[in-house]
């Protein structure tokens, strides 16, 4: 196991180069076996033509009441074709070969019993191995009874069938000189297709290294770096495009965080340098009345209740960002947004905010899920930025629609709530700056009111949160709209038309 464990891991290199060499090793000797049999197949069929034509010669003699003589045949096309006698019990009784002028002396054939009568009735040739090495095709010929006894060479045995044989000597002789070139041939291609195929490998890897290196160098800390992408349409160019976008995503990412951090020192700069200012005065001696006291115990509060703030938004933001709300509950949006909309009425009672009452009278018929201090505190952030971001004379105007689900895409119906204002309007390119941390696009607050600049980045991220959407888009006759989208409960889902 030790030994095992120590083993260096196969590259893909050669794990390609070792599949694609068997692939080659495979098919080649799968169409040498198919070669070999083939031509055997087709030299055997041309013994059995020529075996078939001379039993039809030796059945013509016998049934004119012919005894064949038991020799070489004097056909120069069955040259090599021998006869033998066969009695009723399968035993050999008499072979050619034996009675040869010249002595050639072949090993007789060894018949297995049933071998001559199945040939004999199916009129198919077979084969029947020797004691040797040698072969051979036979072809057996009924033999009529009153010829059964007129054959001098079985001494008066009675013969039941005559066998016309061929040796396979020649034929085994062509397939193992075929065996043998593919074999040679074989090894030759293969030796050519390992050089191939390492030479296109390399090719082929070469980009793979060139991503490895540069990826290391990124993980080294060089993240200007990025990925060449040989070809955007190859398997590679779309790996490496795709991971050229997620360090892409992670250095903005970083980015993001960074300008974060730095945004949440220089909002906690400025309270804490007047905490200490207070406090180091206070050291030194230098209130020294009752009324500078109490300025710097209001001034020590204020800004303590601002950090608070800024910390608790800071909380909240994270948690929007990472956890989906705990609880879940039905939640009425047309009573949440009009308890929204009084608090601000009574905040800011010189105001017009003002309610489209289009919203349908049905309680539940905006019934989202959801926690409702999430979605109130979103859905407020949203309308006071519209109160207090715009002038004191620009009505802000609230309307309560719904949208159905498209059946075709499929998905929930949606609760949308649009607040709509008449101040400045915002630029197409801050639309989405806006929803980022501590950005404030430069219009100052109410006089006696500060805020965090975190206001809209909870909104979003308590409406994301639900599985909604918030974005901003111009007013038609100037001024902004803000649009949240909520989906609602699925009982509630209103059919597409």
């Amino acid at each position: 196991m030790r030994r095992l464990a120590g083993r260096r891991p196969v590259t893909l290199r050669a794990r390609l180069l070792l599949g694609t060499v068997m692939l080659i090793a495979t098919g080649l000797i799968a169409s040498d076996v198919v070669a070999a049999i083939e031509l055997r197949h087709f030299l055997l069929s041309r013994v059995d033509h020529q075996l078939q034509a001379q039993a039809g010669r030796v059945a013509l003699q016998l049934d004119r009441g012919r005894v064949p003589p038991v020799a070489r045949t004097e056909n120069p096309a069955a040259a090599h074709n021998f006869l033998g006698l066969v009695s009723s019990s399968g035993r050999l009784l008499a072979w050619a070969p034996a009675d040869a002028p010249d002595g050639s002396g072949l090993p007789a054939p060894v018949l297995l019993p049933g071998t001559v009568q199945a040939s004999v009735r199916s009129g198919r040739a077979f084969t029947t191995p020797t004691t040797g090495d040698l072969s051979y095709r036979g072809q057996a010929v009924a033999v009529p009874a009153g010829l059964a006894t007129g054959f001098p060479a079985t001494q008066g045995h009675a013969v039941s069938a005559l066998v016309i044989a061929a040796p396979l000597d020649q034929v085994a002789t062509t397939v193992d000189n075929l065996e043998a070139i593919e074999a040679a041939a074989t090894l030759v291609l293969i030796s050519l297709g390992v050089l191939v195929a390492l030479g296109v490998l390399r090719l082929g890897l070469r980009p793979l290294g060139a991503i490895a290196t540069t990826a290391q160098a990124i993980a080294a800390g060089d993240h200007a770096r990025r990925l060449p992408v040989p070809d955007r349409d190859s398997e590679l160019g779309r790996l490496a495009a795709t991971l050229n976008r997620a360090f892409d995503e992670r250095t903005a990412s970083e980015e993001r965080l960074r300008r974060f951090l730095a945004d949440a020192s220089h909002e906690l700069r400025t309270p804490l340098t007047t905490l200490r200012a207070w406090a180091d005065l206070y050291r030194e001696g230098g209130i020294e009345d009752q009324a500078t006291l109490d300025t710097a115990m209001r001034r020590i509060h204020e800004e303590s209740t601002q950090m608070a703030r800024l910390v608790q938004d800071l909380l909240d933001l994270a948690r929007f960002d990472t956890t989906r709300p705990a609880v879940l509950e039905p939640v009425d949006l047309a009573t949440l947004v009009g308890a929204v909309i009084e608090d601000l009425r009574l905040i800011h009672p010189r105001r017009r905010i003002d309610l489209d009452e289009a919203a349908e009278a049905d309680p539940a018929a905006y019934a989202v899920l959801g926690s409702v201090e999430d979605l109130r505190r979103g859905i407020r952030n949203v309308l006071v930025n519209a109160v207090v971001h715009t002038p004191a004379e620009a009505p802000v105007t609230i309307s309560l629609t719904r949208e159905p689900a498209r059946p075709r895409r499929g998905g929930p119906s949606w609760a949308v709530i649009t607040v709509a204002d008449r101040g400045p309007g915002i630029p197409p390119e801050a639309r989405e700056e806006i929803f980022r941390p501590f950005v404030r696009l430069g219009n100052p607050e109410p006089a006696g009111r500060t805020g965090t600049g975190l206001g809209l980045a909870i909104a979003r991220a308590a409406i994301i949160a639900h599985g909604g959407q918030v974005a901003v888009r111009d007013r038609a006759g100037g001024g902004a709209e803000f649009v949240i989208r909520l989906p609602l409960r699925p009982t509630d889902a209103v059919p597409g038309a």
